[in-house]
């Protein structure tokens, strides 16, 4: 609820901006100079107040420049002391002095009245609708900030946004020369009950050929309203289907939580992080811990299972499975693949952490937030009734969880309140912003850290577990074994080692203490079973962890 309701703010903002007398953005025109170095000199504020990190207003002036070329081909940019030079080609059409300092409004000024003369001397750049071009120069800006920060035009954020109401095709797919290869069909069947397979080939949607177009044109064919049908031509083993298929859109919910009882158990499987996921496991929890059929008694603890996905090729692209939120720190940093949703991630955002930490414990810190700028530094607390009834609690982790489920794995480790199993996890520690920019666009950036209750930060570091799962050699028998002789506890000193995110030397030595790896063999998730069925180890154990 809390990220619809901050997303609704910030779409009534966009939209009070662009209710103005005067078309926006303002056309690159001599007569609209004064309204072109506003729309600059904001973002480049808006952006500044924002990131991180250290950014100059010239850097971010400059490289949004340069990105220019992404649709003037021809188009240089040429530095030279504190000259700056545009050329057209072989062409010198326009050459200004740096501003000498690092103020936006004179670089908005100098850039301005740039962008007005390559324009007015470019016949391609005329031709192409003002929004683009603003766009084009947003993106390139963006990427002043670095790799993981990125620009998204107004209207890819609405469609992103409008997807919670809207029909979708859930697909993920390839691009190929003929179109897009099916890598995976969606995880209802819906596709497969059309008669899709993976490796089949989309050639055409509703008549448009898919070959060449990006993902956001793709994710546009594929999203109407619900119940609406769409037609595929596909291609089989590089033959034509003699029909085509049509497919009935419909709504993607957004990922949620598994739950079993398996061995006196109770299981959440929790691969994905959300806020929904995580008000929907509280109310799970408050019905399992109240039951009092004869046939159903109190399981003997809780397993929490924050294993998460593994990453994908770098060129799969996935239509999104709407799960709102603004971290994007998501699989991108296990290794990059673009996701149409591209604003949230199965790591989850820190308010996703405070719902799934408050469903085990009702007070206490969750996570210390700690930014660059003002308003960055904040305390979130865990708040409201815990309904685990205090069970038993074992957390699973390994080199996949990420995000706000470290986040929730480090804040129930802190307090006492868990038994965490596994390996080192992936250390994204970034907690992130959008920023919208004068009713143009979002630009989806870092803008503080997490860390630990106890102060360690997690960019980088991770959440090293209790008790290690991952080191060579490790099988149930022998840990149980360990655990009973009252030994293979992490002592707490090591794992709240505070240390700098740039001491390489350091992080390196914690995470030999549990290397990161995923739990593919599901050790982590036996060793948690048993543990919970024998509660006397169990208690011995948390209370061990609890006074080291």
């Amino acid at each position: 609820m809390m990220v619809v309701l901050r997303t609704l703010a910030l779409l009534m903002a966009m939209a009070s901006l662009g209710g103005c007398v005067a078309p926006f953005p303002p056309e690159l025109q001599a007569e609209n100079a004064d309204r072109v170095e506003e729309v600059l000199a904001d973002a480049y504020e808006e952006v500044g107040q924002a990131y991180n990190g250290e950014v100059a207003v010239s850097e971010m002036a400059l490289a949004g420049l340069a990105n220019l070329a992404s649709v003037e081909p021809s188009l240089a940019l040429e530095q030279s002391g504190d000259t700056v030079t545009m050329s057209l080609g072989t062409e010198s059409v326009y050459r200004f002095d740096k501003p000498a300092g690092e103020s936006a409004h004179e670089w908005a000024e100098a850039v301005s009245a740039a962008l007005i003369a390559v324009h007015g001397r470019s016949e391609r750049l005329r031709q192409i609708e003002p929004r683009r071009l603003y766009d084009s120069y947003m993106n390139g800006l963006t990427s002043a900030l670095g790799g993981d920060s990125q620009y998204f035009p107004s209207e890819e954020f609405y469609a992103y946004l409008y997807a919670s109401i809207d029909g979708l095709v859930d697909l993920t797919y390839m691009p190929v020369a003929e179109g897009l290869r099916l890598v995976s069909l969606d995880r209802d069947s819906h596709l497969d009950a059309v008669g899709l397979k993976t490796n089949d080939v989309i050639t055409h949607i509703d008549g448009k050929a898919t070959a060449g177009r990006s993902r956001f044109e793709v994710y546009s064919l594929l999203r109407g309203p619900v119940d609406t049908k769409i037609v595929f031509n596909v291609l089989r083993d590089g033959k034509a289907l003699p029909s085509t298929i049509v497919v009935q859109r419909w709504l993607v919910e957004p990922r949620n939580f598994t739950f079993r009882r398996t061995r006196g158990v109770a299981v959440y499987d929790l691969p994905v992080l959300n806020e929904f996921a995580a008000f929907a496991l509280a109310k799970s929890l408050a019905v399992e811990t109240k039951r009092t059929d004869a046939r159903s008694q109190l399981p003997h603890g809780i397993l929490l299972d924050l294993r998460g996905e593994p990453p994908v090729a770098s060129n799969v692209v996935r239509t999104p499975s709407v799960a709102l939120g603004p971290n994007r720190r998501d699989w991108s940093s296990l290794g990059s693949y673009i996701h149409a949703g591209f604003m949230a991630g199965p790591g989850g955002s820190p308010e996703a952490a405070r719902g799934l930490v408050t469903a085990f414990m009702s007070d206490g810190v969750v996570v210390l937030q700690r930014g660059r700028q003002s308003g960055a530094d904040t305390v979130i607390e865990a708040g409201g009734i815990d309904p685990s009834d205090q069970l038993p609690l074992v957390v699973v982790v390994d080199s996949f969880t990420i995000g706000g489920a470290e986040i929730a794995a480090a804040a129930l480790q802190d307090s006492g309140r868990a038994l965490v199993i596994g390996a080192g996890t992936a250390g994204s520690g970034t907690i992130r912003r959008n920023v919208s920019l004068n009713n143009l666009g979002i630009v989806n950036l870092p803008w503080a850290f997490a860390h630990a209750p106890s102060g360690y930060g997690i960019e980088g570091r991770g959440v090293t577990p209790q008790i290690c799962t991952s080191l060579p050699g490790g099988t149930l028998q022998g840990l149980l074994n360990t655990l009973r002789r009252g030994e293979g506890l992490i002592p707490d000193a090591q794992l709240t080692r505070v240390m700098e995110p740039d001491d390489t030397v350091a992080i390196a030595e914690q995470r030999a203490l549990c290397p990161p790896a995923p739990d593919s063999g599901d050790l982590a998730y036996e060793l948690g079973m048993a543990l919970l069925k024998e509660p006397e180890l169990y208690a011995r154990l948390i209370n061990q962890a609890r006074r080291s």
